[in-house]
């Protein structure tokens, strides 16, 4: 499974402020630092405060 269809399949898909143009295109959310740069925290700081913990493993295991 190449990238693209792996971030298309998911049910809440993340980048980082400096990936491809076209990645940014296809995710749900793109963080505002770059990768290496607390990229991931901000992320899971973002799901954490804006979806809740319930809504989480259903978009996890659905």
């Amino acid at each position: 499974m190449s990238d693209i269809q792996l971030l298309k399949s998911l049910g809440f898909s993340c980048s980082p402020n400096n990936a491809p143009h076209y990645i940014k295109e296809l995710v749900h959310f793109t963080t505002q630092k770059n990768g290496g740069e607390g990229a991931f925290r901000e992320f899971v700081e973002y799901i954490i405060t804006n979806i809740g913990q319930s809504k989480i493993k259903s978009l996890i295991f659905s």
